[in-house]
């Protein structure tokens, strides 16, 4: 994969040189982007869990990106990104708690009725 950056995504630069800086930005932006696309999959399969936590994962690449000095090299809006990130994965874990929680009742009240 050819970077944004004309860098090869992993590539190792010397580590204090510009190119690693650059490096880092790529990896991390690819990263973030990747956690998104599959808790996006996730979601569309009914596997709300999963896709919080690869959505929280996006959001880790993203706040690191937008911490980061080098974050005017950056080909995305970190702090867009990561806010959106942290969003889904806030709405999908609720939606997997309130899902559980409505499987579980349902168990309960079928294990408390009378055999006929």
């Amino acid at each position: 994969l050819q970077g944004a950056m004309g860098l090869e995504i992993w590539d190792t630069p010397a580590p204090g040189s510009e190119a690693a800086g650059k490096m880092w930005i790529v990896q991390s932006q690819s990263c973030g982007r990747i956690a998104m696309r599959n808790a996006r999959q996730l979601q569309q399969s009914n596997r709300y869990s999963e896709a919080a936590v690869q959505a929280m994962a996006g959001h880790a690449f993203f706040l690191a990106i937008e911490n980061s000095e080098d974050m005017k090299l950056a080909t995305l809006n970190a702090k867009r990104e990561r806010e959106r990130a942290g969003s889904l994965a806030r709405r999908w874990r609720l939606i997997a708690d309130n899902l559980r929680g409505v499987i579980l009742s349902a168990a309960r009240e079928c294990l408390d009725m009378p055999e006929e």
